[in-house]
């Protein structure tokens, strides 16, 4: 399931998902995407990232100074959005 955190000024939604496991690794890990209707308006561009530690993966269309600073920006709040994906897959279950 993914969970809306926020729509930016530029139209950029952000959402992650449900907490999961690698393999053989006990760590909670949660994806972070980011899509946004790209400037032609006829696709879109995106980025996704994956939490505790990850890097921005498969990006289209945002420039490197955009990665950057979402990537500065998602890890600071890294423990808040992976506790917020805890609570929610708890209340799922319930």
């Amino acid at each position: 399931m993914l969970y809306p955190v926020m729509t930016m000024a530029d139209g950029t939604d952000m959402v992650y998902s449900d907490i999961f496991h690698k393999p053989n690794d006990p760590t909670d890990y949660i994806k972070v995407s980011y899509e946004r209707v790209n400037a032609s308006g006829d696709d879109f561009d995106s980025m996704s990232c994956v939490l505790p530690n990850g890097r921005m993966q498969d990006v289209v269309g945002f420039s490197a100074g955009e990665v950057q600073k979402e990537e500065k920006r998602l890890h600071k709040v890294a423990d808040i959005l992976i506790r917020s994906a805890k609570e929610k897959s708890h209340a799922n279950r319930i």
